[in-house]
């Protein structure tokens, strides 16, 4: 939140923010074209076996290296190629615009933010390792030291003159740089011999690529959907920036809680899909559902309801507006709405992965996102850049029904009893809890916009944490066990 802050009290929603946005999307979703979402896919549930069949690990780590010296080889490259091909890239996400000043502006952004791409594969990587080892504290708080570079990058935006865009652009590329080196030193303690060497004809390799089309084929399709969206949002000034800082909202309790849980059951769902042990599969599944529901559903509400507020005491700071915090808030709501059917929707993807499909993520997601178009072109004539964020949990929610439909057929049962009656407990406390929320948020946008900036974080602060109070207790007067379990981890015990 401080780094968005930072971001919309140094750029606003302005042509230059967007600017800044569509060239920091674009190595990402270059980096998970290319290899991204091969290394989540593929490689974690093929590290895991190796590590399973290795008591010294030798065979484990030698597949290790050989991936990131592959990974290294091919980002390398793409990285060397995107910023020779940087004025088209751009012009792709942006044709619906006449702007050429910005899309320079852009070009140049996107030929210092490429080199994201190679750290983002070293990220991946040594994150898969680490959670294979039940280390999952570090990989979590890696992001946390890309948003304190990238803190520390605005700040100096702001305060020396001659920074400017050069030092911007340079400082976002070392916050992704972070992000990997701040794993390194547990690596070598976990005994892994960082020694990239390339291999073609190391099985891993081959696997790899035959369980890669699909995945690649899954994620082009989602960047069609991506680049249509993208040059519909960039119609609005601003329109593109909002829609980017939105999702990074809409992210945060995502990242923090259903991230979290789903990075803890990915090994232990391959682990089970290579034993064949399908009753503590289904098991593993029900429970990652109602883990993730638990805690995602009274968050998605509660999160809509509180976009307003926490827009406008969060980021109406500096060049960022009145205008600017009614755009950004709405985009918020909207979005919000589809965090439940999201975070369930991207467990889903997990489990069809833990089982080494890679095809029916790809032909579900070809469906979303034909969807997704045909929404996005309808909704953004009649609400604006607003359409596209509610359109999102649209298709999110289209995604998971359909995700939860094969899976049913592909396991025989999902437990759906026990989760649908955890459902029903869920709701009911999250009734209870938006009751006071409305309520609250009421109160704050009558008194406590008013006051010092201290005293409206201090109450919506406040807000949140009596809403997770009262969350809490009416979870345990249903006898919500989900709650036990969860804490039960946190604290270290076996669930």
């Amino acid at each position: 939140m401080i780094k968005l802050a930072l971001l919309g009290a140094a750029l606003a929603l302005s042509r230059i923010a967007d600017a800044y946005c569509v060239a920091n999307i674009l190595p990402n979703m270059i980096y998970e074209f290319v290899l991204g979402g091969i290394i989540t896919a593929v490689f974690i549930p093929l590290f895991v076996e190796y590590v399973g069949k290795d008591g010294n690990h030798r065979q484990a780590w030698e597949s290790a290296n050989v991936i990131l010296g592959f990974a290294l080889l091919v980002l390398s490259g793409v990285t060397v190629l995107a910023i020779l091909v940087a004025p088209l890239a751009i012009k792709l996400q942006t044709l619906l615009i006449v702007d050429e000043e910005n899309r320079r502006l852009a070009v140049y952004f996107f030929r210092i933010f490429a080199f994201q791409m190679v750290f983002y594969g070293l990220s991946a990587v040594f994150t898969g390792i680490l959670n294979t080892f039940k280390h999952f504290a570090l990989p979590a708080f890696a992001p946390i030291m890309n948003n304190v570079t990238v803190i520390g990058t605005v700040i100096l935006y702001l305060a020396l003159p001659g920074f400017g865009n050069t030092g911007l652009a340079i400082g976002t590329t070392l916050g992704v740089a972070m992000m990997a080196a701040v794993q390194i030193p547990l690596l070598i303690k976990i005994g892994m011999p960082l020694k990239p060497r390339l291999n073609l004809r190391h099985p891993i390799i081959g696997t790899v690529f035959r369980l890669a089309l699909p995945v690649i084929g899954y994620i082009a399709i989602n960047q069609i959907g991506l680049i249509v969206r993208t040059n519909l949002a960039y119609q609005f000034p601003g329109g593109f920036a909002a829609m980017q800082w939105g999702f990074s909202f809409f992210q945060l309790p995502y990242g923090i809680f259903a991230v979290a849980l789903a990075t803890v059951l990915y090994p232990s769902l391959s682990r089970y899909a290579v034993e064949k042990d399908w009753s503590a599969y289904r098991e593993t599944f029900s429970t990652g559902i109602r883990w993730t529901s638990v805690i995602m559903l009274p968050v998605t509400l509660g999160y809509a309801l509180i976009s307003y507020p926490a827009i406008k005491i969060v980021m109406e700071h500096g060049h960022f507006t009145e205008a600017n915090t009614g755009l950004l808030a709405s985009i918020l709501f909207y979005y919000s709405l589809g965090l439940f059917s999201f975070s369930l929707y991207m467990f889903t993807t997990r489990v069809f992965y833990s089982l080494r499909d890679t095809r029916t993520p790809m032909w579900i997601t070809a469906v979303g996102v034909g969807i997704n178009i045909v929404g996005n072109i309808i909704l953004v004539q009649y609400m604006g850049v607003q359409g596209l964020a509610l359109c999102t949990g649209i298709t999110y929610t289209a995604m998971l029904v359909l995700s939860l439909i094969i899976l049913k057929r592909r396991l025989e049962h999902l437990d759906g009893r026990r989760i649908f009656n955890s459902l029903l407990k869920m709701m009911g406390a999250t009734a209870g809890m938006a009751i006071w929320t409305v309520f609250a948020v009421n109160q704050i946008r009558l008194h406590a916009l008013q006051l010092t900036i201290l005293l409206q974080i201090a109450a919506l602060i406040v807000l949140i944490f009596v809403a997770a109070l009262i969350y809490i207790a009416l979870a345990w007067a249903l006898r919500m066990h989900e709650l036990k379990s969860i804490k039960d981890l946190l604290a270290g015990k076996k669930v």
